[in-house]
């Protein structure tokens, strides 16, 4: 009986770890590797318009492609963005017509016409197995 009950107690241990899952993001056509990669993850339309994520990343931008892995995300809706922050002040740099200067990306690959894409249309569903996403910068 006591190894009956170890083996369930471990089943569910373990069926518990696996439901977060990675999700690895390709970031394409990145023109330099100055600067940093901004990555935003955010778990609620509510969160993604307030531009409060649950989860950010920050690393070196890699030229030609650089890739951004997010480990243990739970099951869910999300959504992200991506920033090629170049001259690493932390925030999307513009010109006087409000202009993106750097470049940008959403989830989906989505390309939005002129203002940021509403979060149903970036959203996308985390399971309980590895997802991959490839997207292209934007450039204007």
């Amino acid at each position: 009986m006591q190894v009956s009950c170890l083996s369930i107690i471990l089943m569910l241990f373990t069926s518990h770890i696996s439901l977060a899952t990675t999700l690895t993001i390709h970031v394409r056509g990145v023109r330099s590797s100055e600067g940093d990669m901004r990555v935003s993850l955010c778990d609620s339309e509510a969160r993604y318009k307030k531009d409060d994520c649950a989860r950010d990343s920050v690393i070196p931008a890699v030229k030609g492609t650089t890739t951004i892995k997010f480990d243990d995300v739970p099951p869910g809706r999300y959504a992200f963005t991506v920033l090629h922050d170049k001259n690493r002040n932390g925030k999307m740099d513009s010109n006087f017509l409000n202009i993106p200067r750097e470049g940008f990306a959403f989830s989906n690959n989505i390309k939005p016409a002129f203002s940021e894409p509403a979060f149903n249309k970036v959203a996308f569903n985390v399971s309980n197995i590895n997802i991959t996403q490839d997207v292209d910068l934007i450039f204007y």
